[in-house]
């Protein structure tokens, strides 16, 4: 490899990631949201009280954060038309 190559090459940008601009969609929010369901269902079969109350807490949170973000998503499509 001469200097010339090497020079080249530290003068190149960095690759860029395309990963890190994916969006998530309202797919993946009612996904998320089933499992929420599912973990609330989950929750209802566990006997001992402190484990139950922490496993439908966390599917409480799932369902109140993805169907916010539905309705955010939702919010904004519709709101350019109403304008």
């Amino acid at each position: 490899m001469s200097i010339e190559d090497s020079s080249r090459l530290a003068a190149d940008p960095p690759p860029t990631d395309d990963h890190d601009e994916v969006q998530p969609t309202v797919r993946d929010a009612l996904i998320g949201a089933a499992i929420g369901l599912l973990l609330i269902y989950a929750g209802t079969r566990i006997s001992y009280w402190i484990l139950r109350w922490l496993v439908i807490g966390v599917g409480l949170m799932f369902v109140g954060v993805m169907s916010a973000f539905v309705i955010s998503v939702i919010w904004t499509k519709v709101s350019p038309a109403l304008t």
